[in-house]
């Protein structure tokens, strides 16, 4: 396995890869606050149904900040993957913030042979 690769995984394990310990739980959070989403209404009436690509880059942001926190707490432990991630994804309203988390369990593991 090479040097400083971080294994990430929404299932139970890493394909090819045996779990040898496991490290406990990380998890990570990004808030984000758009400066084109202060006025909420007027951010979606720009719209007028369909993708809103200011929106979708937002959150792309955020859920990107957040697994950047996530490795490094897990390598923190000493984890070389994380598995079972997990994301969750909040507006909040009264505070115009975007909150992006994140969580999964870090572990060790080894290539099979």
């Amino acid at each position: 396995m090479p040097t400083g690769t971080l294994y990430l995984s929404t299932t139970d394990s890493i394909p090819g890869f045996r779990t040898e310990r496991y490290l406990g739980l990380v998890s990570a959070e990004a808030c984000i606050a758009p400066e084109a989403m202060q006025d909420i209404k007027d951010f979606i009436d720009r719209v007028e149904g369909g993708r809103h690509p200011e929106f979708e880059r937002v959150n792309r942001l955020a859920r990107h900040e957040a697994l950047a926190s996530l490795e490094s707490e897990a390598r923190e432990l000493g984890a070389n993957a994380v598995i079972g991630i997990k994301y969750q994804y909040a507006y909040l309203s009264d505070l115009k913030l975007i909150l992006f988390s994140v969580s999964g369990t870090g572990v060790s593991v080894a290539q099979e042979r």
